[in-house]
Order: structure tokens, then C-alpha cells, then sequence
């Protein structure tokens, strides 16, 4: 069997025979050092790859973790999105009852409350109703403990318009507001 690694080894032993041997030693430095040039360029080569290929994995593992966060806020955005359709849909806000039992808990009165009607808003898809609602002599903590009670209660009702007009000489505050409630339309 003829082995070309083995024939390749022959050749070169014949050659370096016929050498004198100080050329002998020079040639082998010579084959040294081009082997070694080799075995460097080649791991600077593979390193060059690994390190290539370890950016990109760490480049995906953070495209993975951009999208696993895109996903949980967007499962917390489709929860509060479900949380205030339930709210629109839910049973109708009955608003003047609402702005007279907030007033009444908090001990405060009320002096003229008008309905300004219901109209459809977003292609029918909801209606809004609302309320002006008058306070005369109302100190500004317990004018913004009802503003806050009244967002918070069932379905969604909002303040759209506040008037404050302060009283000379009295710590008391006059205020106007409407406030508005959004239902689903059936």
C-alpha cells in the first residue's frame, strides 16, 4: 500500500540528506517556523469564528429577551384592554345616584346637578352620558377626595370638565364639573 503521507516524508527525508548540515538546520528552521506561522493563522482563524458566532448568539439571546418582554406587556396591555371592556359593558352607571351617594359619604352637598343627556360617541359603538354638577363653599381636599372617588366607582365615568373659582377671604372654593359616564351600546 502506498501511503502519499508516507511517500511526501520520504522525498523530504531524501532532500534534507543531500543538505549540508548547517543548510539542514536552516531548512528545518525555515519548516518550523512556516508550521507554526500555519497553526497560528488557523486558531486565529477558528477563534475569529467562535467569537463570530458567540456575538450573533448573544445578539438572538437578546432579540428572544426583547420579544419575551414585548410579550408580557402585551398580555398586561390585552388584560387592561379586557378589564375596561368588561367595565363598558357591565351594568349601566346610574349617574346622578352615583354623584349624590359620593357626595354623600363625604359629608358634602350639592348644589345643582343637571343632566345634559346621552349621545352615541365611536361610530355607536358607546354612549356617553353626563352630569353638571355645582358645588358652592367646598374646601379644595374634599372637592379632590370626590373627583377621585367618583373615577374610581363601577364602569367607567370621567371628569371632563372642572371649574374652580376661589372665594375671597374664605378658605372655601366654588366648582363646576361635569362629569361623564361611557357605556357599551347594545
Amino acid at each position: 500500500m502506498n501511503n502519499p503521507f508516507t511517500r511526501l516524508s520520504n522525498e523530504v527525508n531524501a532532500a534534507l540528506s543531500r543538505l549540508s548540515p548547517q543548510d539542514r538546520k536552516v531548512a528545518l528552521a525555515v519548516g518550523g517556523g512556516a508550521l507554526l506561522l500555519i497553526i497560528i493563522v488557523t486558531s486565529v482563524a477558528i477563534s475569529s469564528g467562535i467569537g463570530k458566532r458567540e456575538r450573533r448568539i448573544a445578539m438572538k439571546l437578546s432579540q428572544i429577551e426583547e420579544v419575551r418582554a414585548s410579550t408580557a406587556g402585551f398580555r398586561a396591555a390585552e388584560a387592561e384592554r379586557n378589564r375596561f371592556e368588561s367595565r363598558l359593558k357591565g351594568p349601566p352607571v346610574r349617574l346622578f345616584s352615583l354623584l349624590e351617594e359620593q357626595a354623600k359619604k363625604l359629608g358634602l352637598d350639592i348644589g345643582q346637578m343637571t343632566d345634559k343627556g346621552s349621545r352615541p360617541v365611536s361610530d355607536g359603538e358607546l354612549s356617553e352620558s353626563s352630569v353638571e354638577v355645582n358645588f358652592s363653599k367646598i374646601a379644595l381636599d374634599k372637592l379632590v377626595s370626590f373627583l377621585t372617588e367618583v373615577e374610581r366607582s363601577q364602569g367607567i365615568v370621567k371628569v371632563t370638565r372642572l371649574s374652580i373659582r376661589p372665594r375671597v377671604g374664605d378658605q372655601a372654593i366654588d366648582a363646576s364639573m361635569t362629569a361623564t359616564a361611557y357605556q357599551a351600546t347594545p
